[in-house]
């Protein structure tokens, strides 16, 4: 609640300010929606589609696939905000899960792979007793967005061409597959095992998307370190002292 007089906020409930006794009106407040700024980012997308939902539907009672589904999208939102991710919506059978917004780190891409390998294990584990098994086909995009909110205020999401890629990858997966763009696969590559499969022409994009598909982690990751940028003076300064330093001659 805030005052319209002098400013002040004044807690829920408050009919006059206690700064200057001004009346303060409920629609003084703003709403909740409108608290939550609109803000650029760069967020990795991980959407997830579950493959064999209509055959499985054949042989299940309507109760029992209703259950099954609840659980097993259960334990899909456990494993992504387990790496402190983000389930953004279910569409239909699809979920769409964000790594970077609101909360970001320095690793969302490896969050989000690490996070697609346990989701493709959940999934298999579950419909291991199902007369017809489930699969889930997936796809990771990073990129700049829009995270705020959408719609009619009411909620956030995120918002950008990041998404649509994102989506368009996981309508071309396989059964079983990640696929990630480019720019997931050079900040993933040191940590998972991947193929690269060449551009891909997407649906409602003129320009094709190189893509890669995740095949698992390595046993023995390399170690990665966050590339310097624009300290090509510095970091060539420092390997002439480097190489003078191993010739005999030190420096500080």
């Amino acid at each position: 609640m805030r005052c319209r007089t002098c400013g002040r906020d004044s807690p829920e409930g408050f009919r006059f300010c206690g700064k200057c006794g001004s009346p303060i009106e409920a629609s003084s407040a703003p709403s909740a929606a409108h608290n939550f700024d609109a803000d650029r980012r760069r967020v990795t997308i991980l959407f997830a589609d579950l493959v064999g939902f209509p055959a499985l539907a054949e042989h299940l009672d309507p109760e029992e696939l209703r259950a099954l589904i609840a659980r097993t999208f259960a334990e899909l939102t456990q494993e992504v905000t387990l790496r402190e991710g983000r389930v953004e919506k279910f569409i239909g059978d699809a979920v769409m899960a964000t790594f970077g917004a609101p909360r970001a780190h320095e690793d969302d891409p490896e969050r989000a792979v690490a996070t697609a390998l346990r989701l493709l294990e959940v999934v298999r584990r579950r419909s291991e007793p199902m007369p017809s098994p489930l699969q889930l086909r997936i796809g990771i995009n990073s990129g700049l967005v829009i995270a705020g909110t959408v719609g009619d205020g009411s909620q956030t999401g995120v918002i950008g061409d990041a998404v649509n890629v994102a989506a368009r990858l996981q309508q071309v997966a396989g059964p079983g597959e990640i696929l990630v763009a480019a720019s997931v696969w050079r900040r993933v590559r040191h940590g998972f095992r991947g193929q690269a499969i060449g551009p891909l022409e997407l649906k409602g994009r003129a320009q094709p998307v190189e893509a890669f598909r995740i095949v698992g982690d390595l046993q023995s990751p390399t170690v990665h370190r966050t590339p310097f940028v624009g300290r090509h003076d510095e970091l060539s300064l420092m390997e002439l002292l480097w190489s003078s330093a191993a010739k005999g001659t030190t420096h500080v």
